[in-house]
């Protein structure tokens, strides 16, 4: 991963646009994350999540993860949202909230409810992690480079996906 990523990282980000970043930094990461857990996670990337048109939590979501081994429908529980964004933190974190929204909805409707929603924030070569619950959002400020601390990211995305994070 780390020697493919030194590769696509300089060439997403000449391209500078959230397809990009998406194509060649986010999906390997999660691919790999895929591999890893022996397929014990799906993984989906630009699927539309139509879980409360109402309330407006529809649309089409960056990338969402899932306790499930299926990787042909997406099942709950749905244990992580992933927001792709240029340079728009701000706007990533409302996205990437309404997305943890939806999935808790989608989760509790299926009997597989979370007490804890995570999430986060990307704009390629840097990541920020955020989580929801009991219906507060908590967003971490901090900033992990994706050169320095892709040990870290992929660690923090491990926890998440496998709920291994004291929140």
């Amino acid at each position: 991963l780390k020697n493919l990523l030194v590769e696509t990282v300089p060439f997403a980000l000449m391209n500078d646009s959230e397809k990009a970043r998406s194509e060649y930094i986010i999906a390997p990461i999660f691919f790999e994350l895929y591999q890893q857990s022996n397929k014990q996670l799906s993984v989906f990337s630009g699927i539309k999540f139509n879980v409360d048109k109402k309330n407006g939590l529809s649309g089409e979501c960056d990338f969402l993860v899932s306790r499930s081994d299926n990787q042909t429908f997406l099942e709950a529980p749905v244990v992580v949202a992933v927001e792709a964004k240029r340079q728009d933190y701000k706007q990533g974190y409302v996205q990437c909230i309404a997305e943890m929204i939806a999935a808790n909805i989608f989760n509790e409707q299926r009997n597989k409810p979370k007490d804890v929603m995570y999430g986060c924030v990307t704009i390629g070569d840097a990541w920020r992690f955020l989580y929801l619950k009991e219906k507060q959002a908590f967003i971490d400020t901090t900033t992990f480079d994706l050169n320095e601390d892709i040990d870290r990211i992929f660690g923090i995305l491990w926890a998440m996906s496998f709920g291994e994070i004291d929140s």
